[in-house]
Formats: structure tokens, sequence, C-alpha cells
């Protein structure tokens, strides 16, 4: 049996062991990433990122458009005539019978003096769009930054547990190294090998699993970042988590911090004073709109006078015949249909509607920062739990593994003292991992920004 798992062992050693190398020789070729340069990739490339930004540029030129609206237009008119038969002489006003050709030249302008504040309300209801659609980039770039940290520091915490599978599996392999010694000198049965080789088995599988995750959590980031190529993350210092840390930390601080600074209260409030300013749109079409209309023509006309009266020349036609004209206009609401006043209640259930949305928003924040307060409370007593054990069970082990040498326990007792200190390892690490998570989105919330310092 000895000899057929040495064969076996062998084999595996020839066929996987140059795979490994090429393995290790590709991953030295991956770009070496931090969190700050994956968050300055994504910044620069996100698709929805860029996307929002031509809602930018849409509302700067819808708000351009609103603010040229307080200028008067001007419109210029043309127009040929050729009539044949009976017609009347634009110049004259007298019934003619040949041919004739006219031409008219006009010019228009309107200005609006007066609609209700419409037009002023238009102009600040579409500066606060513009300020929405900055905002929204705002928020779509912190929501992409969390994305981007919770799959960095994913990636960090599945490659520790990599670790830590792969040195039970060199635990295991010690002590199938020491368990054949033990055989030959008579103090533990050859069966036991058997045992010790199904562990090595189920090692194994722990390895590809915990690459697996690692796989997965790096696909994670490639998504978040849509970027494909392999990169390899830099792993910085992770402070142990600590429950001192969180004493200094307030609540009500960090709250009223959030308040001031997030982007999703401001889109809330933003959102807030656009329905306002859409409201008092709505009830300025209640009042009268003045507009002041001025105009320009002239026109020409070929008909031939008789001879007693003699038709100007083109040129004298247009200037003898201009003429121009100013006039006020006023349009008094009386009476559309309740439009009016539908438009004004419908305003002010939206008003109502993202005022209560801005609370909630509020809301949602403390409700996020009290959780992940007591979350990174809870990961810091769990680490420190989880320590103790980790150091206990470490003894454990070693306190078996000596039995074992002796004789005095069976394989399946240093397993379970194996397989106990291996699961406390990974919970060592996943609190490790939660506190550092968690603590950073009170730094963010606290307007520290998103690093791993």
């Amino acid at each position: 049996m000895t000899k057929y798992i040495r064969q076996l062992l062998f084999i595996l050693l020839i066929t996987f062991v140059p795979s490994l190398l090429q393995a290790q020789e590709a991953k030295s070729e991956k770009e070496q990433w931090t969190l700050q340069e994956c968050l300055d990739y994504a910044h620069e490339n996100n698709i929805q990122v860029k996307r929002l930004g031509l809602n930018v540029e849409s509302a700067e030129s819808n708000l351009k458009q609103s603010e040229m609206a307080r200028l008067p237009n001007a419109n210029g008119s043309f127009s040929h005539s050729f009539n044949l038969g009976g017609n009347i002489d634009p110049l004259t006003n007298s019934f003619v019978s040949t041919s004739t050709q006219g031409q008219n030249f006009g010019i228009s302008s309107n200005l609006t003096l007066f609609n209700g504040s419409i037009l002023k309300n238009t102009i600040a209801q579409r500066d606060l769009q513009l300020s929405l659609a900055e905002t929204n980039i705002d928020q779509a770039t912190e929501n992409l930054d969390f994305s981007i940290l919770s799959a960095y520091l994913q990636i960090l915490l599945n490659k520790e547990q990599l670790k830590v599978v792969e040195q039970q599996s060199e635990l295991t392999l010690k002590n199938y190294e020491q368990s054949q010694k033990l055989v030959k000198a008579g103090v533990i049965p050859a069966g036991d090998l058997l045992d010790i080789e199904a562990q090595m088995a189920r090692d194994q599988l722990n390895i590809v699993n915990a690459e697996n995750r690692v796989a997965n959590a790096y696909l994670s980031l490639a998504q978040s970042l849509d970027y494909y190529k392999p990169i390899e993350v830099l792993t910085p210092d992770i402070p142990l988590p600590t429950s001192s840390e969180l004493v200094n930390r307030n609540i009500d601080d960090i709250y009223n911090n959030a308040l001031q600074n997030r982007p999703a209260i401001k889109i809330a409030e933003l959102n807030t004073q656009i329905a306002e300013k859409t409201l008092a749109i709505a009830e300025g079409a209640r009042l009268p709109s003045v507009f002041l209309n001025t105009g320009f023509n002239t026109r020409y006309s070929s008909y031939e006078l008789p001879p007693i009266l003699i038709r100007d020349p083109y040129g004298k036609q247009l200037v003898n015949n201009s003429g121009m004209g100013v006039s006020l206009f006023v349009s008094v609401p009386i009476f559309n249909r309740y439009q009016i006043k539908n438009g004004i209640n419908q305003a002010q259930l939206n008003m109502k509607n993202q005022q209560f949305g801005r609370q909630a928003e509020a809301n949602n924040i403390r409700r996020d920062i009290e959780q992940a307060y007591l979350d990174a409370k809870g990961a810091a007593k769990q680490y420190e739990v989880a320590q103790k054990n980790v150091e206990a069970l470490k003894q454990s082990l070693n306190y078996a593994e000596k039995r074992y040498e002796l004789g005095a326990v069976n394989t399946l007792d240093v397993f379970t003292a194996q397989n106990s200190l291996t699961s406390a390892e990974l919970q060592l690490q996943s609190a490790k991992y939660e506190y550092f998570f968690r603590l950073k989105i009170l730094d963010f919330y606290e307007g520290k920004g998103i690093t791993l310092e």
C-alpha cells in the first residue's frame, strides 16, 4: 500500500507541478492594482457614469433654452405671388384683369412681459434639474465605490481563507509522512493511513472550493470595473478588529454629517425643490399673460398703371409701401375645463410625495449607520472570541498529535481537532473583514471617503 501511495504521489507531482508553475508564471504577469487604482479606473470608464454625464449636458441645454426665452424673438417672412386673370392689386386694392406678380416682405418680434412668473420659475426649476443631474453622478459613483470596495475586500478575505485550507492540507501531508514512520515502527496500524488519505482528498476539495471563491470574487470585481484582463489586487495592512475603535464614534454625529454630505439626501432635497417650482409654475397659469408684439412689412406689385398714373420702380415701392406696428397682447385665463386647478392639485401631491421621500431617505441612512455600527461591534467581539478559540484549538491539536504519536488516540481524533481549528481560523478571517468593511461604511458616512487606510 505504501509503495502504491508513493507511485500515486509521484504521478500527481509529474502531472500537476508543470501546470502549477505555468499558473504561477501567468500570475506574475498579472497587473497589480490597489483599491485606489480600481476606483480611479471605474470613475473614468464606467458606462453608467458616462451616460449620466449626458444627462448633465442635456440639463445644461434645457437651462440655457429657458434663460433665452426671456429675450425677444425675431422672424422674417417673404412671399412671391403670380396671379392670372382677374384679381385685386395689393397696392391700390382695385380690380385688375391682367396677370400680375407681387411680393411681400416682413419681420416680426414678440416679447413676454409677464406670464405669472412661469418663465422665472421654469429657469429656477431647470437650474435645480441641472444640479440633480450632477448629483446623480455622485450617487452612481458612490454606489460604484461601495461595489468595488466590497468585491476588493471579498477577494482579500477569500485569499486569506484559501491560505488557511492550504495550510491545513500541508498539515495533513505532514501528518501522513509522520504516520508512515509510526506504521513502520508499529506504533499505529497501517489502516490509519487510509483515514489520512481520505482527509487529504477532503483538503484538496476544500482548496478547489476556496480557489473558486477567489475566482468568483475576482469576477465580481471585474464586472464592477468592466475590465476583464487578469489583475492581482494588492493586499494592504488590515488593522485587527478592536471594540475600542468604536468608542469615540457617535452615531448622531455620523448621521448629521451624512445628512449634510450624502448624495442620496441631496437628491431627495433637490427633488423636493423641483416639485416646489413645479407647483409655482402650475399656480402661475392662473394669472394673466402680457406680450409685446412688433412688426415691419413692405410689398411690391408688378401691375402696370394707366399712362396717367406712374408705377414706382421696385426699390421705391419697397420704401414707400413699408410700415410697422406695435401691439400689446393680454391673455386672461377664464375657464379651461379645470386643467389649471387639476395641474395645481397634482403638483401639490407630488411635492408632498417628494417631502416624504426625503424623510424616508434620511431614515434609510440612519438605519444603515446604526446597522453598520452594530455589525462592526459584533464583528469585533466575534474576532476576539474567535482569536481565543483559535489559540485554544491550536493547543488542542498539538496535544492530540502528541497523543497520536504515542498511539493513545486514533486519526479521527486528530482530524476532528484539525478541522475544528480550520473552521475557527476561517471564522476569524470572516470576522476580521466583516469588521473592516463595516468600519469603512462608517468612515464613508463621516465624510472620510473610501480608502483602505
